[in-house]
């Protein structure tokens, strides 16, 4: 049969499907077919795990607030108070009975003396002028073990070791200012300490004055400067008194 219009060419072949692919350019690469034998399973490619990077712990303690609670810092200023060491002045000021009363309280509290200082009596000597009956002073101890025992009367009668002397008004009424001072009768305060050595002086001193009776106790080390002058002017009695008494 003869072509229509002189066009007898051949139509072109279709592409195959691999030409196709090439030229479309690559495209998804497909996993090779495996040959899987009878009763086998087929493999898949090993499943490599992903490595998370890991993020370090912070080990530095939340910020806390530096703010002490005020509770605190009262104790560790009155820990601080109670453990301070206090020196007194006793060379050409020694330091007057107010003043050892304010450290006192200031070291150890209201109310606690510090160890060998006077407290001040709280009220007024009922009869600032009345003179004393009598007194009794003794002392023992110290390196040779001595003892000395004085007793002194309103009316100038002393008795030293035995010995009878008489003293004059000047005398006693010297004595009875001195106990006036400090305030015998109501004074309070530490003189004595279970701890001492053996070469350590006792003092004791007792006052009768009307109807009223005080004992102090004190020793070496603990004796605050206005018992020591007391002290030590009790027992110098006798020792210059010209005139003796009946014995």
């Amino acid at each position: 049969m003869a072509a229509c219009g002189g066009n007898d060419a051949t139509p072109a072949a279709l592409p195959t499907l691999a030409e196709q692919q090439s030229d479309e350019g690559a495209g998804p690469t497909l996993p090779p077919e495996q040959t899987v034998e009878p009763g086998e399973l087929p493999t898949r490619p090993p499943i490599v795990p992903t490595v998370e990077e890991e993020v370090p712990i912070n080990e530095t303690p939340p910020t806390q607030d530096p703010t002490v609670p005020a509770q605190l810092t009262a104790l560790a200023n009155a820990a601080a108070t109670a453990t301070t060491i206090v020196e007194l002045d006793t060379g050409e000021n020694p330091p007057t009975i107010e003043g050892q009363e304010a450290v006192s309280t200031a070291v150890f509290g209201e109310g606690v003396p510090l160890p060998g200082t006077i407290v001040a009596p709280a009220t007024e000597d009922a009869a600032p002028g009345l003179l004393f009956d009598s007194l009794i002073y003794t002392q023992s101890g110290g390196p040779g073990d001595t003892e000395l025992t004085v007793e002194l009367h309103s009316d100038g009668t002393l008795i030293r070791d035995g010995e009878t002397f008489t003293v004059s008004p000047e005398v006693v009424a010297e004595i009875d200012q001195l106990l006036d001072d400090i305030g015998f009768f109501g004074l309070s305060g530490t003189f004595t300490s279970p701890a001492r050595g053996s070469d350590t002086y006792i003092y004791a001193l007792r006052v009768e004055q009307g109807g009223l009776s005080r004992a102090i106790r004190g020793q070496d080390g603990l004796l605050p400067p206005e018992l020591q002058n007391l002290f030590v002017r009790l027992s110098q009695l006798g020792l210059d008194v010209p005139q003796r008494g009946g014995g």
